[in-house]
């Protein structure tokens, strides 16, 4: 007797998991308690376009929060920086020759936080799995952790800042430009983090042809 299960195997995580009813509807929501992101059950009946709308608002009200100190397009960079990895999970992972980040092709932040909100979600519909929208959650409220960690992590967040304006094509630098720097540094002091960038150096040639 042929069993009516559907296969699907995952990729990313090596296991195989059996789909015996479709992905239940879930959202990408503000706690506004915390500030942070989580994932909550939505209506069967919301629309594509509303969730991703609502939950590039939820996200950026989020990021406001921290516009005081820190410019937003930074935080995305940084959001970026975290999920732009062949080692994170689908669909922003994959080979190290063609991981699926390389499917963004944007010039702007808006477009780049579009593009990790929408391939998230098209993941999970395709029935790959919840790994997609799980990192951008926890991308986020890293972000946002590290944000609350002013100073004490540094090297950190600004290597992820410039690992993401690498890797999505937006420019290849070396040092955080100042207009995106934290207010509260006096330019005569900022020792810049410098990285090796030959790792994307493909990437940002290919954008450029």
């Amino acid at each position: 007797m042929t069993s009516s299960r559907l296969y699907i195997r995952t990729t990313h995580s090596k296991v195989n998991r059996f789909y015996l009813t479709k992905p239940a509807p879930i959202s990408i929501v503000r706690d506004p308690v915390n500030n942070r992101i989580a994932i909550a059950p939505c209506s069967i009946e919301t629309c594509a376009n509303d969730l991703y709308s609502n939950t590039k608002k939820d996200i950026l009200v989020c990021l406001n929060s921290a516009a005081d100190i820190v410019h937003r397009d930074l935080l995305i960079y940084r959001i970026a920086g975290i999920l732009f990895c062949h080692t994170a999970p689908e669909p922003f992972g994959g080979a190290k020759s063609h991981p699926g980040y390389w499917a963004y092709n944007g010039s702007t932040t808006r477009e780049l936080l579009e593009f990790i909100v929408t391939v998230s979600y098209q993941s999970y519909w395709e029935w790959k799995g919840r790994f997609g929208i799980d990192a951008v959650v926890k991308s986020v409220n890293h972000a946002l952790d590290l944000h609350d960690l002013i100073g004490r992590n540094k090297n950190e967040t600004d290597e992820l800042v410039l690992r993401g304006m690498n890797r999505s094509g937006a420019v290849k630098l070396y040092a955080i430009p100042l207009h995106l720097q934290y207010s509260g540094e006096i330019p005569g002091e900022i020792t810049a983090v410098y990285f090796n960038a030959r790792e994307t150096q493909s990437r940002v040639e290919k954008k450029s042809m």
